[in-house]
């Protein structure tokens, strides 16, 4: 009679458990600037995005030259950024960069 084959070990703890408890990951939201604003002489907008995402809120004059005005940590809402000095300049341009 032929010999029975070997059974198949079983998986370890650590294999079996990250296939259980393993959750994909998402990819990050871009920042989102809304609701632009002066409120009492003061430029302002929202930033919406990944919670927990550092930010730097940049400006220029031109569009060439950008300049850093503030570095945050986004929060589980929208982030209020208001730029005191923006009518001390005809017009100023935003952008955020995440990292």
């Amino acid at each position: 009679e032929p010999e029975p084959e070997p059974e198949p070990e079983p998986e370890s703890e650590s294999e079996s458990e990250s296939e259980v408890t393993s959750e994909p990951v998402l990819p990050a939201v871009p920042a989102i600037l809304f609701l632009p604003q002066f409120v009492d002489g003061k430029f302002q907008f929202r930033i919406g995005g990944s919670p927990g995402r550092r930010m730097t809120i940049e400006s220029s004059t031109d569009g060439l030259v950008w300049e850093t005005v503030e570095e945050i940590v986004k929060d589980d809402g929208s982030t209020t950024f208001i730029d005191e000095g923006a009518a001390s300049v005809p017009f100023r341009f935003y952008r955020v960069v995440t990292h």
